[in-house]
């Protein structure tokens, strides 16, 4: 069976905790497919409970607690059914951790089960990354007359740019994105890698940022913390008078 993107994160992980971020981000941003007892046969997929949909994701029982079965790929997922009718939805993977993080009773996850990289995340794990994604996805929200210190990144992040770039040609609302760091914003780090947002409706800032975060956080560089500002003027004025976009809607 050919090796996905999760399964080389899974093994690097296994072998050097310093990759487990890089696994848990990977997770959030892929579509992960799991099998469902009570789909509406009008829809092709299911939606996620925010936009409208509604889903009852089949469960299994293991050692008295409910757990989902969720899959990388639908031929994984079909492989484990054969010989059933079963039918199946496919959410990415942050949709998924809050759709069992917020359950009740709490549902645990078999991630790609019966192969090299099966993973059974528990309860623990699961409100871990659900905490961990809710934190990411908070918006950068400053003072008006915040103190700001803005400086020009040293390193070029070619594989953080390349994955975003990627993301970004399908969010038409994107015109362009630099990267700057700013300093202060977290505890645990002098500065932050700042993915700065030139969008086409500055109200939509926020929430276009929200869609590129699992991608920021499957490729946050080792040792480094990466926010993305979708609504803040003063980082990007400075990021469009000091530094070069990484990426333009109409050159990519």
């Amino acid at each position: 069976m050919q090796q996905t993107p999760l399964d080389s994160a899974f093994a690097a992980a296994k072998n050097d905790p310093a990759q487990q971020n890089a696994f848990y981000g990977l997770l959030l941003e892929t579509e992960l497919y799991f099998p469902v007892i009570d789909l509406d046969p009008s829809v092709a997929k299911v939606a996620a409970p925010e936009e409208g949909g509604t889903i009852s994701p089949l469960l299994l029982e293991v050692e008295g607690k409910p757990v989902l079965p969720v899959f990388d790929t639908e031929e994984r997922l079909a492989e484990w059914a054969e010989g059933t009718e079963m039918r199946f939805g496919g959410m990415p993977g942050f949709a998924i951790v809050e759709m069992v993080a917020t359950h009740e009773p709490a549902v645990e996850v078999a991630f790609n089960v019966g192969l090299e990289s099966f993973h059974h995340m528990v309860e623990e794990e699961i409100k871990w990354l659900h905490e961990a994604w809710q934190s990411m996805r908070e918006t950068i929200d400053l003072e008006a007359d915040a103190d700001l210190r803005l400086a020009l990144p040293e390193k070029d992040y070619p594989e953080l740019k390349a994955a975003l770039i990627e993301r970004m040609q399908a969010i038409p609302e994107i015109e362009r994105a630099y990267v700057v760091l700013v300093e202060g914003l977290s505890e645990d780090v002098p500065y932050d890698v700042c993915v700065v947002l030139d969008v086409s409706e500055a109200g939509n800032g926020n929430r276009i940022a929200e869609d590129l975060v699992p991608t920021a956080a499957a490729h946050e560089p080792t040792g480094e913390t990466v926010v993305i500002s979708g609504n803040q003027p003063k980082i990007l004025e400075f990021a469009r008078s000091e530094t070069e976009p990484f990426y333009e809607r109409l050159a990519a």
